[in-house]
């Protein structure tokens, strides 16, 4: 009985997302809120306990929440390049694929918040396990329409992607812990360009000041 509420209490943790009823606030100043509780919730290992992570996966994402989440020593912004955006890059990797225009529309919504599974699943199942414990999301009214991303490095402690996608005045925003160990020890912008045209990812990133 014990494991089945733990079993539901993590299932809605994890799909519920956290309604802001304010809209005060830039999408960076929400993004860099949402960095900061990823570091509270890696904090508390009852937390990532009650979301069933095995004690492996806990001590790594309590690794990861070391050092201060208040303090990113570099900040990059980041955007689709031109009109290429998450699905018609993944599209253009799978030629095979046809898709009508709803489930486009549909994809189009979900990839751009999946981005951080995907990237942490290229360091491997565990990585990806791990990441998933400890994830926090926010929907709040917002005009901003497509999608984007917040990238915050630290000096200690893991990075952390936060995604986001805006559609008819709302925009559902979600922030994870990045494994990549190249991606944390990027020094600027310069770094993160180069890594991206390694990857082919189609993004255009700025840092912030």
């Amino acid at each position: 009985m014990k494991r089945l509420t733990l079993f539901v209490l993590a299932f809605c943790l994890a799909v519920l997302p956290a309604l802001a009823e304010d809209v005060a606030g830039s999408l960076a100043d929400r993004a860099a809120a949402l960095a900061r509780r990823l570091d509270v919730l890696a904090d508390s290992e009852d937390y990532l306990t009650m979301m069933g992570g095995a004690q492996t996966l806990i001590d790594r994402v309590k690794v990861w929440g070391e050092g201060d989440h208040a303090a990113p020593r570099l900040t990059l912004k980041a955007a689709w390049s031109g009109e290429t955006d998450l699905l018609s890059w993944l599209m253009g990797e799978m030629e095979d694929f046809t898709l009508s225009d709803e489930v486009r529309t549909e994809l189009s919504r979900r990839l751009p918040m999946g981005l951080a599974s995907m990237l942490n699943a290229m360091e491997g199942t565990e990585a990806l396990a791990a990441a998933s414990l400890c994830t926090a999301s926010t929907v709040f009214a917002c005009e901003a329409e497509g999608a984007g991303l917040y990238l915050f490095l630290y000096d200690a402690g893991a990075p952390v992607l936060v995604t986001w996608y805006g559609s008819e005045g709302a925009v559902f925003m979600q922030g994870a812990f990045l494994a990549n160990a190249a991606v944390a020890d990027w020094a600027s912008q310069e770094d993160a360009m180069a890594w991206l045209n390694e990857t082919g990812l189609p993004l255009s990133v700025t840092a912030m000041d």
